[in-house]
């Protein structure tokens, strides 16, 4: 006779756990969504990459296919049309700066002694940080592999602290920086560009 309040109150205990079973919380069933979804993702970018996707990044065009693919397009009276925006080169861009500290922006390297950044920022960039000069230089050479017909290029290629610590001086060498990689690269194909609203000075100066 014992046993049975013993197990009634371990069941009567047991009723969150068993609530949280059948009804579980709504952000515990997006999270398991998302979960589901990045994993198909991923098998998804693996399967479509073949051989090349065992190193877990998905490959640009192969040599000489990009070339067949707009001769195919041209000879049906396509053509491709790429378009590239919101570069947000930064030339004060440092590698190894951190990217925690607010105001920062990357631009500096820890002081003498200071701990080490727990994310330093990387020599292709850093997801808090505006983007340095060699992703924006392996951007225009993936743009150029696969051999656009013409590129439409939309601007806002300086950093997003230019209402803080911008000068026009600053502003003009990143427009003229990003300017100097989009020709190195794309020097054979035609580039229409145009101005946003961070390539001023102030910014969001452009009339309507």
């Amino acid at each position: 006779m014992l046993n049975v309040p013993i197990c009634a109150s371990a069941w009567r205990q047991s009723r969150p756990i068993r609530g949280l079973l059948s009804q579980p919380p709504r952000p515990l069933l997006l999270l398991l969504l998302l979960l589901l979804l990045s994993f198909a993702s991923l098998g998804w970018a693996r399967s479509q990459g073949g051989q090349n996707a065992s190193s877990g990044w998905i490959q640009g065009p192969q040599a000489g296919g990009a070339a067949a693919q707009q001769q195919k397009a041209a000879a049906a009276g396509e053509f491709l049309i790429a378009h590239i925006s919101d570069l947000h080169i930064d030339s004060q861009y440092t590698v190894g700066g951190d990217p925690s500290v607010a105001g920062e922006n990357c631009h500096h390297l820890p002081a003498p002694g200071s701990p080490p950044p727990f994310f330093p920022a990387g020599p292709s960039g850093s997801y808090r940080c505006d983007s340095p000069s060699s992703l924006v230089s392996a951007a225009a050479q993936f743009l150029a592999s696969a051999k656009p017909s013409f590129v439409v290029w939309t601007g806002d290629n300086t950093p997003h602290d230019s209402w803080d610590i911008e000068t026009a001086q600053l502003i003009a060498r990143n427009i003229a920086n990003a300017t100097a990689i989009m020709k190195k690269s794309l020097s054979d194909v035609k580039v229409y560009p145009a101005v946003g609203n961070h390539d001023f000075y102030p910014n969001d100066q452009s009339s309507p």
